[in-house]
């Protein structure tokens, strides 16, 4: 009986992953076809969570399979999912319905993730192709407008798109942690991070800001927001920051690792409920024994 495959992420054709010659060395590709389930951004690669109730579709291609224990032998490595690898395993080998672009079904073998969901973005459409097609990266003075344009769309005003200008004539200004996101050449979200300071008894600790955060209102809710935030984490952990504040929704920020800042000792310079002024450690121990008043740049005070 004929094997099938159903791949969802970096074994697609148009990714151009190295692996990709190993699948199609081995298999017939048969055409675009989607499974029941859910599809997840966990950094560099997606894992999808199958469903059969699910009402949401997966969306990948389906491959016919020659030399189904070569091939499979070999993505089992690939996946981290071989007799090989330790336990427990990211990903697990099943078979499950697979529905071609014709409306035939085929039961095919999947690659569905295991971990945990408590980390990672979810990526709306289910199509991991079309995710990887938006771009998050450092601004440049090119897209100066296109910035301005997404905050005061998303905020109903240029109050952001002022500071975000007041804050680049700043000596601490760093240009890479001004980052857009862009869909086939065009920004439609924004994300930055000024040096901030908390000052308290023992002196002042550096820490950076997280704002403002904006994407244009028809690209919302599509897990862009979140690839911006995790991307944005990850270039400040890379500039050895150890510490991000911001003042956010109490129920979206915890998923990138925010708390409550005020329990802990940190205060905002302004009235605000608990639970919506938030910090982030970026390291071990960044925390520990920081306690004091935040303080932002006076810019932060006179664009209003």
């Amino acid at each position: 009986m004929s094997e099938f495959l159903f791949v969802y992420g970096t074994l697609r054709r148009s990714l151009a992953h190295p692996m990709h010659t190993v699948l199609a060395g081995g298999s017939t590709f048969i055409g675009d076809a989607t499974c029941p389930g859910r599809l997840f951004d966990l950094g560099f690669y997606p894992g999808a969570v199958l469903d059969d109730a699910c009402d949401a579709r997966i969306r990948g291609e389906m491959y016919q399979l020659a030399d189904g224990a070569g091939v499979l032998a070999a993505l089992d490595r690939y996946e981290g999912c071989s007799a090989d690898d330790s336990l427990p395993h990211e990903y697990e080998r099943v078979l499950v319905d697979v529905m071609a672009a014709d409306g035939t079904t085929h039961r095919a073998w999947v690659y569905a993730y295991r971990g945990p969901l408590d980390q990672v973005t979810k990526i709306a459409d289910g199509d991991y192709a079309a995710h990887c097609r938006l771009i998050v990266r450092a601004e440049s003075p090119t897209d100066y407008d296109a910035i301005d344009q997404v905050n005061d769309v998303a905020f109903g005003g240029d109050g952001e798109s002022r500071l975000i200008r007041a804050l680049r004539n700043r000596a601490d200004f760093d240009s890479g942690l001004s980052l857009v996101a862009e869909r086939e050449g065009v920004v439609i979200g924004h994300i930055l991070f000024t040096s901030i300071r908390i000052d308290g008894e023992g002196g002042s600790t550096p820490a950076q800001a997280l704002a403002p955060m904006a994407v244009l209102p028809d690209w919302q809710n599509q897990g862009i927001g979140s690839r911006l935030v995790r991307v944005g984490l990850r270039m400040c952990r890379e500039r050895r920051h150890g510490i991000v504040v911001v003042l956010g929704h109490p129920k979206y920020y915890p998923r990138f690792g925010f708390v409550p800042a005020p329990p802990i000792g940190i205060a905002p310079p302004f009235p605000v409920s608990d639970d919506a002024f938030m910090v982030c450690a970026l390291k071990h121990g960044a925390l520990d024994n920081v306690c004091g008043n935040v303080c932002y740049p006076r810019e932060f005070d006179d664009v209003s």
